[in-house]
């Protein structure tokens, strides 16, 4: 749903105020890992008569993807414009705002050998695979759990300041600058427990942060009951990517009456990442709004009910790198 507000404050000036509540989806899905089940089956058979015994051996791994999905979120578009009464030429400003997260997060457990009625014996190695990475539990026998942990946030906000001109009672052009910023980050992590009180803990985070501007042109075809805004930018800046990959082994020291919970790291490694990028993003919008009903005012003013679809693309858009750890402990 959607309000728009035309208002004729003065004789000689025409301003036209839209409030559009928009509910939008960003299509940001990450795949952050799997949850993986490794399995080993050994079989001894016995031996028959004069013929020896056998001994099988099968393995293999499942894999249970993790990805993060943002939700549906609502927000306002909002447009302010001003054109002189009988002129061709106008005035205005628009933007809109969008800012989400997913989050992950759960503890594995190791499952117990398995014992089949066939004489078989299965072993079970459970884990969190990072980022298309295998670790290892740090204590693949012990019944403490694996914690794992995983969030996507992105935030972006864009503004455009505009002069339009009315070539007809159905057509207006729009030309002007538009300026958008971008930010992305991920974190995402494991620690593995073992039973003398130490953990070891895996983590990645990244972060995009870009300040992008250029010049934009839009068309406005609008009728009593339809209206329709196209507009196409191409956008400039600069891109700062920042993050670590980290491994530390941490122990909790424990005292004769209370528990000293500090962790104290003795082992730290880590590969910081800090680079620049140029962007050159076009960037694309589609509004479409349907008026169903219009409430006259006084001194002709009027407000209008209807309903809207709304698109936002950025093209080619660079979001947060996910790498590989480059150091193993």
């Amino acid at each position: 749903m959607f309000v728009t507000t035309p208002l004729a404050s003065q004789p000689h000036n025409e301003w036209s105020i839209l409030i559009e509540p928009v509910y939008i989806s960003m299509y940001n899905d990450l795949r952050i890992g799997d949850v993986y089940t490794s399995y080993v089956t050994k079989l001894d058979i016995p031996p028959s008569g004069s013929n020896p015994g056998e001994y099988t051996i099968a393995y293999g791994t499942l894999y249970d993807p993790v990805i993060l999905t943002m939700k549906h979120k609502a927000i306002l578009v909002w447009e302010i414009n001003n054109k002189e009464k009988d002129e061709k030429w106008g005035a205005g400003m628009r933007g809109w705002e969008f800012k989400n997260a997913a989050r992950k997060g759960d503890a594995i457990t190791q499952l117990d050998t398995k014992y089949g009625e066939d004489g078989s014996v299965t072993e079970f190695i459970r884990g969190f695979r990072m980022v298309n990475y295998v670790f290892e539990p740090f204590n693949k026998f012990g019944d403490l759990p694996i914690d794992w942990w995983a969030k996507n946030y992105l935030r972006l906000w864009t503004r455009e300041i505009y002069a339009f001109r009315t070539f007809s009672n159905t057509l207006n052009a729009r030309l002007g600058i538009k300026v958008a910023e971008i930010v992305n980050s991920h974190d995402i992590g494991q620690r593995h427990w073992t039973l003398e009180d130490r953990n070891r803990t895996y983590e990645m985070t990244s972060e995009i942060d870009y300040l992008i501007l250029g010049p934009h042109l839009g068309f406005d075809i609008h009728t009593k009951h339809v209206a329709v805004l196209i507009q196409q930018s191409v956008l400039f800046g600069t891109a700062l990517h920042t993050g670590n990959w980290g491994v530390a082994n941490y122990t909790i020291e424990t005292g004769e009456e209370t528990i000293d919970t500090s962790e104290k790291s003795y082992g730290v490694y880590s590969i910081p990442l800090k680079a620049h990028t140029k962007e050159v993003i076009p960037a694309t919008e589609l509004n479409i709004k349907l008026f169903l009903k219009e409430l006259k005012l006084a001194h002709g003013r009027s407000i209008k009910f209807g309903c809207s679809l709304f698109a936002s693309a950025y093209w080619h858009a660079p979001m947060a790198p996910n790498w590989k750890v480059g150091e193993r402990d």
